[in-house]
């Protein structure tokens, strides 16, 4: 379970969330909600342990964040906004980076690599510098190194912005199908309809975040 206790953001003069408390357990999906600016990503940040907080802290299974930061970037998984590959290094070694920790043999690890691409529907040479891929393609990349990594904790940002329709519906789909008993998935989206395929919606406002049922969303 992830805890923000207390949880006060300041950026300059502007307090972005002040005194906010969440739960997110596993076997769960959330949905952040709230127009351009509400925070959204900013609240992302804070789950990630990425944000400086004025007051507050982030606790996994009951534990401070900071007391055992390598374990829980080890258990991490996050799609960026702006994908977060390196646009230098090819496919295959931008999804290497997930493969770092786990054993296996060469031809083994290339096998997992190719079946993540197919499972997002990209069928293109591995060698392929990321600066050639168009936003989609990043986009899916970064979702094949997230299949790869099967981290307890998934975040997402915007994660079906840069894909049509029914492609940004078989990325929700992979995402959900990774959520079980031990693995939760927070996504921020602008989209309310992609955000009533979860669990729960959690709307962000500049200063405070409420948890909210889904029927109330709905009837907004």
């Amino acid at each position: 379970m992830i805890e923000l206790k207390n949880i006060t953001i300041q950026k300059g003069k502007r307090t972005i969330f002040d005194n906010v408390n969440l739960k997110f357990e596993p076997g769960k999906s959330y949905a952040l909600i709230g127009h351009s600016g509400s925070g959204k990503s900013t609240l992302l940040n804070t789950i990630a342990g990425f944000e400086t907080l004025k007051k507050g802290e982030v606790q996994l299974d009951q534990k401070r964040l900071k007391a055992d930061f390598r374990f829980y970037r080890d258990i991490l998984g996050y799609v960026f906004q702006n994908y977060g590959l390196v646009d230098s290094m090819t496919i295959n070694q931008n999804l290497d980076m997930a493969l770092a920790f786990k054993k296996g043999s060469r031809s083994g690890k290339k096998q997992l690599k190719t079946h993540s691409l197919q499972k997002v529907g990209l069928d293109i040479e591995g060698k392929r510098k990321v600066a050639t891929l168009s936003g989609g393609e990043q986009q899916r990349v970064a979702l094949a190194r997230l299949i790869l990594k099967q981290p307890r904790l998934i975040l997402a940002d915007e994660p079906t912005g840069s894909l049509d329709e029914a492609n940004g519906q078989k990325v929700m789909e992979l995402l959900f199908d990774m959520v079980d008993d031990t693995r939760m998935l927070i996504i921020a989206t602008h989209d309310l309809t992609l955000a009533q395929q979860c669990d729960e919606i959690i709307q962000v406002d500049a200063l405070k975040c409420h948890s909210s049922a889904l029927e109330t969303v709905q009837s907004m």
